[in-house]
């Protein structure tokens, strides 16, 4: 709508149900890197080394991080493998993890330790993955 008063400056034409969207942020070169990104480093198959207590794994326990926030969680059970296949998030150093088919999420903080390991921290007590090749 225009408005009469020379002195009024005009709005610019915008769809009203956009009035109150975020706008996308610009990527310039130089900006700063997405905070959910997943570092490289990160993909590929995991193999639990050792496990502070109280934390109590299944035996043998496997966690495959796939690109597109794909998880392949696998342990012993008997003679057998299981494989639970979860989704996570990683932003900064945090990793969410969550089950679809019965949705319960788990945040953790994690870190690329010395030797190449990964490391979670839960709350204090820290478990040791090693890479498989």
């Amino acid at each position: 709508m225009r408005s009469d008063d020379p002195h009024r400056p005009e709005p610019p034409d915008r769809d009203p149900a956009e009035a109150g969207a975020p706008r996308p942020r610009a990527e310039a070169p130089g900006a700063d890197p997405d905070p959910h990104a997943v570092p490289a480093w990160l993909i590929g198959r995991w193999r639990l080394l050792r496990a502070e207590s109280p934390l109590e794994f299944a035996p043998e326990v496997c966690m495959e991080f796939r690109a597109g926030g794909r998880l392949l969680y696998s342990f012993a059970v008997g003679e057998r493998s299981q494989v639970e296949s979860l989704v996570y998030q990683v932003e900064g150093n945090v990793m969410r993890t969550d089950n679809p088919s019965a949705p319960h999420v788990v945040e953790t903080h994690f870190h690329h330790g010395e030797a190449g390991v990964l490391v979670f921290d839960f709350s204090g007590a820290r478990a040791w993955f090693v890479k498989e090749e």
